[in-house]
């Protein structure tokens, strides 16, 4: 399932963040903000997620060589 330790943990913080990225969007739907706004915020957040995931899998290979 998972190669090693440090590919689930890689694994479980990419998807808690984007649990957290679903927490706050659903949380905008109570502060009255225009969606505009409100998809910059959730794309600037995938983003983010996603830059870190690429940076923890060079860091990793960087690492193992």
């Amino acid at each position: 399932m998972f190669r090693s330790n440090k590919e689930l943990k890689r694994n479980a913080f990419f998807y808690a963040g984007v649990g957290i990225v679903l927490v706050i969007i659903f949380n905008l739907e109570v502060v009255p903000i225009s969606s505009e706004w409100e998809f910059s915020f959730i794309f600037l957040g995938l983003a983010i997620l996603f830059y870190l995931k690429f940076v923890m899998r060079i860091e990793e290979e960087q690492t193992s060589l």
